[in-house]
């Protein structure tokens, strides 16, 4: 069970790691990215979308968790 969660794990960061790589704007270049403090996300906007999308991952995350946790409990006592 251990190892199988494991596995789980490191798929999942692998896959969220390649989809930044191909996330990554690549015409833009160091001359083009704006001088204030603001990146290009916050000048676009963008930023809120990217905050919402982990938001929705991360509470999924936790919903699958916490439903698998429920399940285990619930047959670790019927088998007790």
């Amino acid at each position: 069970m251990h190892s199988t969660l494991q596995k789980i794990v490191v798929t999942l960061l692998l896959c969220f790691s390649a989809v930044a790589v191909f996330g990554q704007d690549t015409t833009t270049t160091i001359n083009q990215l704006p001088t204030t403090g603001k990146g290009i996300l916050y000048q676009d906007g963008k930023i809120y979308t990217v905050v919402m999308v982990l938001v929705t991952i991360f509470a999924g995350i936790i919903f699958y968790l916490t439903r698998l946790d429920k399940k285990i409990t619930k047959i670790e006592q019927t088998i007790k």
